[in-house]
C-alpha cells in the first residue's frame, strides 16, 4: 500500500521526472548548495525546485527554500507525510515491505529499518534514479 504525500499528483510526477532527468547534480546535507561553482541538490531539494518554491542564498553556497511562511536549508519546508501520528517534512519508508525494492539492500549496503529519503540520499548514497524508484513504489501524490 502506497503512502500519500502532501503534494499534488502533478508535482509528484514532475519530481520523479526531474530525479531521472540527469539535470540535477546529486549532493548531500543541504536541499541545494553551490560547491566549486556547481549546483548540488538533495532529493528533497529537487522537490523544492519542481514545486517552484522561493530561493534565498546564504554564505558558503547554501540555498534555502520558502513556502507558506516557512523556510529551510535542510528539509522540505512544508509537511509531507504523517507517519505514526507524526508529521514529517522528510518522508519515511521501510523498503523491506516492498519486494521490488529488496535489491537496494545489497546494491547500497543498507541495513534494515525505516529511513527518511534524505538518509537514503546522504548516508546510503542512493542514486536519484533509485530514489525515484523508492518514491514510485512506496508513495503517491494526493
Amino acid at each position: 500500500m502506497k503512502t500519500k504525500l502532501n503534494i499534488s499528483k502533478e508535482v509528484f510526477t514532475d519530481w520523479l521526472i526531474a530525479l531521472r532527468s540527469g539535470e540535477y547534480n546529486q549532493g548531500k546535507q543541504r536541499l541545494h548548495r553551490v560547491r566549486l561553482g556547481r549546483d548540488e541538490y538533495c532529493c528533497l531539494g529537487v522537490l523544492c525546485e519542481v514545486s517552484g518554491f522561493e530561493r534565498s542564498y546564504y554564505v558558503a553556497g547554501a540555498i534555502s527554500y520558502s513556502s507558506g511562511g516557512k523556510s529551510s536549508k535542510y528539509v522540505y519546508p512544508l509537511p509531507l507525510q504523517e507517519y505514526d501520528n507524526v508529521i514529517n517534512n522528510d518522508p519515511l519508508i521501510d523498503i523491506s515491505k516492498f519486494p521490488e525494492l529488496l535489491h537496494l539492500y545489497k546494491k547500497y549496503d543498507i541495513i534494515s529499518g525505516t529511513f527518511t529519503l534524505s538518509t537514503f540520499n546522504d548516508a546510503f548514497n542512493v542514486s536519484f534514479e533509485d530514489i525515484a524508484l523508492i518514491l514510485e513504489t512506496g508513495f503517491e501524490g494526493t
